[in-house]
């Protein structure tokens, strides 16, 4: 290439883009408070401890050759006509983007025949069954929880979640009704199936198949709507980098027409997926959270600015509850002044329909205000209610390891409606779990085989989907057939 310039470019080989799919399993609840549950000043009304199980897949896309499709449409120019049109032209495609796009197509799909579930406070009768996890048996998998998460930014590229969280069902452990104390030997029990269920190689049980099966429906919505390129009206929503180029064509031939042929132009890509790791913790599923009554905009003003969705309504209680505070207040045992009693009256006002507000949108704030939290850096409140349903007291045989010692709080963050938080090493999860000492290899075993290189051995041959991506639209000019005799000679 260097010495001719007129030669061909040579292919250039291990071109390929690569992204990380996660799904979230999570299993029944561990431990269950019905209760009021302190949370940094809030309160959570009722909340759930259960395993969760994140399963990252990594994706490669890797370019092939480009191929066109049949004609799209014709145009013809008469004699001595001119037309101007503008072309499709794609430069770049996001990956990330265009996966994003058709998980959230399908989960839009998915919310209008399953509801979406979250935490309830249970009746004190009624039948075991499954847990808020899912109804039925064994490791059937229950509807999609909680919302699609935007792409992460990370060093392979970017990870999209995929439909949420999962429920399992109850596992066979017989959940009781109503509040649950934790224990570590039910924790364990409770890993120990779900990993089970993550090593089958059964398609109706194993979860690695469950996730592909969902991958490649995610796929086949890329690869549908990409090939509505090939009707006149573009329908995709993915963001991309593409232009539409102006360009004039003119038929030069005074004795037939021009025919002009367009052609839409695809790259084909093969999709590679395959396991890549696994992270295993404790998520907490919240219930309602409830601000204080009073002065909530002032005290909480920073993550409400994140949370509420009518502003007007947030910056009316701030504004009267700072004009109330300004007002001089009258002096002990004096009668009170008639404009402090008015601003006071305004501003209690405001706070009510504050209250009000939040309490009418409590299940659709409630993953705002964790991640609000969190961006707010109180992730010592975030961590509070996961302490009190855990417990502090010291395990048995534990060596002054308590339940709380089992987690990772460096790692504890606010995901999809829930606070995970992985766990410690396995010697920790042991020991605080009061499981002893010969428990550990057992755990360690569980950990290590969700570590990259070990985790992708689970699938022995990694999924393999071809797809279509549009690149742009070939104008082709073709002399008509049809020849016109007996034309006038040009003047001149």
């Amino acid at each position: 290439m260097a010495d001719d310039f007129c030669a061909p470019f040579a292919p250039c080989p291990d071109i390929d883009g690569r992204l990380l799919v996660r799904q979230t399993f999570q299993g029944p609840a561990v431990a269950r408070e019905e209760g009021a549950i302190p949370m940094g000043g809030l309160a959570l009304h009722g909340a759930e401890l259960r395993p969760f199980l994140d399963v990252f897949f990594l994706q490669r896309w890797v370019v092939k050759e480009a191929c066109y499709a049949p004609v799209r449409s014709v145009m013809g120019l008469a004699p001595g006509e001119t037309v101007t049109i503008e072309v499709d032209h794609r430069e770049q495609v996001e990956y990330s983007r265009l996966v994003q796009d058709a998980v959230d197509r399908r989960d839009e799909v998915r919310r209008t025949h399953n509801r979406t579930e979250e935490y309830r406070p249970r009746a004190p009768s009624g039948g075991g069954g499954g847990d808020g996890g899912g109804g039925g048996d064994g490791y059937g998998l229950d509807d999609a929880v909680g919302d699609v998460v935007g792409a992460i930014t990370n060093p392979i590229g970017a990870v999209i979640d995929l439909f949420g969280s999962i429920g399992f069902g109850s596992l066979g452990l017989g959940q009781a009704v109503g509040a649950i104390q934790h224990t570590g030997d039910n924790t364990m029990k409770v890993i120990q199936q779900m990993m089970e269920a993550v090593k089958s190689q059964q398609a109706s049980a194993g979860l690695l198949e469950q996730s592909l099966r969902r991958i490649d429906d995610s796929l086949e919505t890329i690869h549908s709507t990409e090939s509505h390129h090939l009707t006149a009206t573009r329908t995709t929503r993915t963001e991309t980098v593409s232009q539409r180029i102006r360009r004039t064509f003119s038929n030069p031939y005074r004795d037939r027409s021009l025919e002009l042929r367009f052609i839409p132009v695809f790259r084909r890509m093969e999709v590679i997926t395959s396991p890549f790791r696994g992270v295993l913790g404790l998520a907490l599923n919240p219930g309602r959270i409830a601000f204080p009554r009073d002065a909530a905009a002032t005290r909480f003003g920073n993550i409400l600015q994140r949370v509420v969705a009518d502003t007007a309504l947030l910056s009316t209680a701030r504004s009267t509850a700072l004009a109330a505070a300004a007002v001089p207040k009258a002096a002990r045992g004096a009668k009170p002044l008639a404009v402090n009693a008015a601003a006071v009256a305004t501003a209690r006002a405001s706070d009510g329909e504050l209250a009000a507000h939040l309490d009418a949108n409590a299940a659709t704030y409630a993953p705002r205000v964790l991640a609000a939290m969190q961006a707010e850096g109180a992730r010592a409140a975030l961590h509070e209610p996961i302490v009190r349903l855990l417990g502090t007291r010291t395990a048995r045989g534990g060596g002054g390891f308590a339940p709380v010692h089992t987690l990772d709080w460096s790692q504890a963050m606010a995901d999809g409606g829930a606070v995970k938080v992985p766990f410690a090493e396995a010697d920790a999860v042991a020991k605080g779990f009061g499981l002893g000492a010969s428990a550990i290899s057992a755990v360690a075993g569980i950990l290590d085989t969700l570590k990259p290189g070990r985790f992708e051995t689970l699938l022995p041959q990694p999924r393999r989907k071809e797809i279509r991506l549009f690149m742009g639209t070939h104008v082709e000019a073709v002399a008509g057939n049809c020849v016109l005799a007996d034309l006038p000679p040009l003047p001149g």
